[in-house]
């Protein structure tokens, strides 16, 4: 959506700082709504029971579309909270789809493809993390910060005595601007991890890929996560 148009719907009037760097923030996240508008091309109608991974690939396109809607609004409406909420989202979506990827054998990743379809939101999130397989530098460093990292972004999104009190605290309009800047940069780091593994997998069977190096251009790419 126009940030004008965008602005005007929300009824908006933030300070210049804010205003110059929403705009920025709401232009860069739209650029990327667009750029994975190809991997949505699919022929036919697949089902969970015909073709799991390729269902479970829409599925994840779709819902990365609709985040990336909520993303621009969350910018416009300078929501830190929601951001948090967000960045939780993406995370877990992005170890969820690695952890399924990274299985080399395809028996083991139809399997893991089929649990995580008929668990839905109960998909058991824990461990996931420990399972990825792989030795490269990015894959070992999520495993090595995943604890605290998760455990920080937990305590923050949900509300607790411990959130509350961060988010009042010292938060002026700008603050509250800045910390969802950087939340909403992370997610942008993640939803360009999470296009890349469905991507690059041929198993997810994508007729029309993205470009993944414009992607990476906009979004900052996964290794600055």
């Amino acid at each position: 959506m126009e940030f004008e148009k965008l602005q005007r719907n929300l009824g908006n009037t933030m300070n210049p700082f804010i205003l110059a760097n929403q705009k920025q923030l709401v232009s860069k996240i739209s650029e990327v709504e667009k750029l994975i508008q190809p991997a949505f091309s699919f022929e036919g109608t697949y089902t969970v029971e015909d073709d799991p991974a390729k269902w479970l690939a829409i599925k994840y396109f779709d819902k990365l579309n609709y985040i990336l809607v909520s993303m621009q609004n969350m910018v416009m409406l300078n929501d830190e909270f929601f951001s948090w909420l967000a960045l939780k989202y993406i995370y877990e979506f992005y170890i969820k789809i690695k952890y399924i990827s990274s299985e080399k054998d395809d028996d083991i990743f139809n399997k893991r493809v089929k649990e995580y379809v008929s668990l839905g939101q109960k998909d058991n999130f824990k461990n996931k993390v420990e399972k990825l397989e792989g030795k490269d530098e990015l894959l070992q460093k999520l495993k090595k910060d995943h604890k605290s990292m998760y455990r920080l972004i937990n305590s923050i999104a949900h509300p607790n005595i411990e959130s509350l009190n961060i988010h009042k605290v010292a938060h002026t309009d700008e603050d509250r601007f800045r910390e969802l800047k950087l939340n909403m940069q992370i997610c942008l780091y993640l939803i360009f991890g999470i296009v890349e593994v469905v991507s690059s997998d041929s198993r997810f069977f994508l007729l029309n890929k993205p470009d993944l190096e414009k992607l990476k251009y906009v979004t900052g790419g996964i290794d600055n996560f």
